[in-house]
């Protein structure tokens, strides 16, 4: 097939760029023939002689059957093709070339290239690579076969034309040669041909939607348009109204380009529309699988539900700023419905985030005071409880009194001591700090005694446990403040919180109602997102909207639930800006008068939050004081 000389090709544009470089930067002329000769190194003659094996082959390009005898080739400036020699003697003249090069070159090519190079710089200058200086001053006999210097001058130049035999017609274009390109054809960027629905139209106009979120509806509207209709909605899953009204969900975070087809000022259109969907801060964070085949390697949630004389459910999940790293979960917890005693035991536990070994601390505390609780109830309160009971309704406030010090403070304190205890006989076991194991502890028991109900709870740290009676809309806290020696700290459990009984004292808390909705223990994972002060946590109101409106809304605790445990870790994971510490709550639910189920379809009266007015609140004296 004949090649139009117009089409160029990568070949071309490389050949046009070496010749420039050749000439214009950096290579000496020679002033005349025989100085010129011998001022041009090997590689630049290297140079001239493969630009004229290369203009001859592009000749023969541009005229694909010459004859043998074509004057054009035998006047070309570059001398005659040579006819194929043998082998031995064409491997001689290559090496001849090789060496006599500098000294003998061939005259005829010498002559007119150096003449060329000669007349072409002084006549054109600078202007040879502008492409608008004078053109190239040529001998008589040289041809298309020539080497040009200005490059640019040889894509205005008309094809050759065969002067012996007067033929132009040989070398105009042939039949088969590309059609003149069709101005028509609308042409997108590198020249490709735009197909489909954009070959009609004239280049997008482009706009920009209004961001959305991910995880919400998204609505918006495109204005300055008619007859609008979606091409192409880029996977957003848009529905947009001929009017320009714009609305979806469920789109995930990204990027978007839509198309559309439309109508502006009663002309066709095709419009370009830029869509980005922010990500929800929940789907940045990472759940990274902790190592369970490490040494005090602990399961990154749990859930434990038992039955006695009320529902007893415990939940425990990593936070998400452990999940993001892979790290442990640092809470614990351990729960007992004991149907032969009739106590209900409820032990959360936070391990410090700071402490390498916490949740091990955690896990050492709940187990230690689990296993001491019971035996301890046993021998030290039930003897006594009911008889202590008894004398409740003659005098409240040393009701409490008599509790706290006689019947829990060689109990609950004694059982958090020895978890201590425990926990620094292991520091010591394997040589580590006992602050590596730092930990706090949430303590409560709950008992039906000659129907009503005991409880009791004893806290070190940060977490809270709480009373909870929907139906009389009140609350009692069954924990006080326990802060650190700065603001946002807290203390943890070892054996030097047990040094000031008075202290201790202050962390017992007992209570005795005819009923109620749910007794809660729950670790600062919690509390702080739901109940963010202490004020809080006393409000009955608040109290009302997180049972009825939040938790029991996506949980049926009941303990007919085959779904409870995924309901509960499900709610575990909800959402809260800048709450994102590890989750446990225990919860104790009695059965009777189905509170539980009645509280599901409860609405909070919009009063103030009130404490329930228990046997140790109205004390005076500095006991009492601590003790709600």
């Amino acid at each position: 097939m004949t090649r139009s000389p117009e089409q160029k090709t990568y070949e071309d544009l490389a050949f046009r760029f070496f010749v420039t470089t050749l000439c214009c930067n950096g290579c000496r002329v020679p002033s005349n023939i025989p100085d010129g000769l011998e001022n041009l190194t090997e590689e630049e003659l290297t140079v001239l002689a493969y630009l004229q094996q290369v203009s001859q082959e592009r000749s023969i390009i541009a005229d694909p059957e010459p004859e043998d005898d074509d004057p054009a080739l035998a006047g070309s400036s570059f001398g005659e093709m040579e006819q194929e020699e043998p082998d031995e003697q064409h491997e001689q003249e290559e090496q001849d070339e090789t060496v006599s090069v500098p000294v003998t070159p061939e005259p005829e090519i010498i002559d007119q290239a150096s003449t060329r190079v000669e007349e072409n710089m002084a006549i054109e200058g600078n202007d040879a690579l502008d492409g608008e200086g004078t053109p190239s001053v040529v001998s008589e006999d040289e041809t298309d076969a020539s080497i040009p210097l200005n490059p640019l001058a040889a894509d205005n130049a008309a094809p050759p034309v065969d002067e012996t035999n007067g033929d132009a017609a040989h070398h105009q274009m042939s039949d088969n040669a590309l059609p003149t390109e069709d101005n028509t054809v609308i042409k997108g960027p590198g020249g490709i041909v735009k197909t489909g629905f954009e070959a009609s139209y004239s280049e997008p106009e482009r706009i920009n939607l209004k961001n959305g979120r991910s995880r919400q509806p998204y609505e918006t509207t495109i204005q300055g348009y008619s007859g609008i209709e979606i091409t192409d909605d880029g996977g957003t899953g848009l529905s947009i109204s001929s009017d320009g009204d714009v609305s979806g969900h469920d789109i995930q975070a990204g990027e978007y380009t839509l198309f559309l087809k439309a109508v502006k000022q009663g002309e066709p259109v095709v419009i370009r529309a830029r869509l980005s969907i922010i990500p929800d801060p929940r789907d940045l964070w990472k759940t990274i699988p902790s190592d369970q085949d490490a040494p005090m390697a602990k399961p990154d949630q749990s859930f434990d539900c038992q039955t006695g004389e009320g529902l007893v459910v415990a939940a425990s999940k990593r936070g998400r700023s452990h999940a993001q790293e892979g790290k442990y979960r640092d809470d614990d917890f351990r729960i007992r419905a004991d149907t032969d005693t009739g106590w209900h035991i409820l032990i959360v536990a936070d391990g410090a985030g700071s402490a390498d070994l916490s949740r091990e601390g955690s896990r050492i505390a709940c187990e230690t005071v689990m296993e001491a609780l019971p035996a301890l109830l046993a021998e030290k309160v039930d003897p006594w409880l009911e008889e202590t009971l008894a004398r409740y309704a003659a005098d409240p406030d040393a009701w409490a009194t008599e509790v706290r010090c006689d019947l829990l403070y060689p109990v609950l304190p004694e059982a958090a001591l020895r978890a201590a205890r425990a926990i620094e006989d292991k520091a010591a076991e394997i040589k580590q700090d006992p602050s590596a194991f730092s930990t706090t502890i949430v303590i409560a028991i709950c008992r039906k005694v000659a129907d009503r109900w005991f409880s009791a709870s004893f806290t070190v740290g940060d977490g809270g446990v709480a009373i909870f009676d929907a139906k009389a809309e009140t609350v009692t806290v069954m924990c006080r403040p326990d802060s650190g020696e700065f603001a946002g700290q807290t203390r943890f459990l070892a054996s030097t919180e047990f040094r000031d009984p008075h202290a201790v004292m202050g962390r017992v808390f007992v209570d005795l109602c005819d009923s109620f909705t749910v007794l809660a223990a729950m670790t600062d994972g919690i509390t702080d997102p739901k109940f963010p002060t202490d004020s809080a946590f006393a409000n009955a109101e608040i109290w009302a909207d997180f049972w009825t409106n939040d938790l029991c809304a996506q949980v049926d605790l009941h303990q007919d639930n085959d779904g409870l445990k995924d309901q509960m870790m499900a709610w575990l994971d909800f959402w809260s800006r800048g709450n994102h510490d590890d989750r446990t709550i225990a919860l104790m639910m009695p059965n009777q008068n189905e509170q539980t189920l009645e509280t599901k379809k409860a609405v909070a009266k919009p009063q103030e939050g009130q404490s329930r007015n228990s046997a140790a609140q109205d004390g005076t004296d500095g006991d009492q004081a601590d003790v709600q």
